[in-house]
């Protein structure tokens, strides 16, 4: 977080990201989004209070079925993590290969059933989806899109994007070595 602040990243959102594609918005120079997945309650535990510290904002891509579960996030933990101006997307209901699954009831249970639960029981909309291990073909990025999110995620090492990927956005993970982060910012 700090590397970020002191090399002049801007922390945006993925709705930040899809307004600057779908109507021209402005972005900041140096924009860059920061995302979690899963939702490991470790999330909580550290990474907000380092974002908070930063005054940044990040998306966390949680699995609607693992809330609550030993070692992941609780509702009442995510509620407070959007109090403080996170943002919460969705990452399936129970983490499959979305690209594997054949019945399109299946993965419309995964993709929009998620997105539902989240809604509901946070009483907020959920616009952004994290295709779990990144893996997704065009059936599953269809769905995303008719389920009513506005961005996707994907994984996979990538820093532009287009109004034509805004269903298989790319990441590049933050590995735990900072002069490597740095190499791969520094690759844009």
């Amino acid at each position: 977080m700090k590397f970020l602040q002191d090399n002049g990243y801007h922390v945006i959102t993925f709705a930040d990201l899809a307004g600057y594609f779908e109507r021209g918005d402005e972005l900041p120079t140096l924009p860059v989004i920061i995302s979690f997945d899963d939702g490991w309650e470790t999330q909580f535990e550290y990474a907000l209070p380092a974002l908070e510290k930063y005054h940044f904002v990040a998306t966390f891509f949680v699995v609607t079925n693992y809330i609550g579960r030993p070692g992941f996030i609780s509702w009442p933990q995510l509620q407070a993590m959007l109090t403080e101006g996170m943002r919460i997307g969705s990452h399936s209901r129970s983490h499959p290969h979305l690209n594997k699954i054949v019945s399109p009831t299946t993965l419309w249970d995964q993709i929009y059933n998620s997105k539902k639960i989240l809604e509901t029981q946070l009483e907020s909309s959920v616009e952004e989806f994290a295709y779990p291990y990144g893996s997704y073909n065009a059936a599953a990025a269809a769905m995303v899109r008719w389920a009513g999110y506005r961005a996707a995620r994907s994984c996979c090492f990538g820093l532009v994007h287009s109004a034509g990927n805004l269903f298989a956005l790319r990441a590049v993970m933050a590995p735990n070595d900072l002069i490597k982060f740095a190499k791969y910012l520094g690759a844009r």
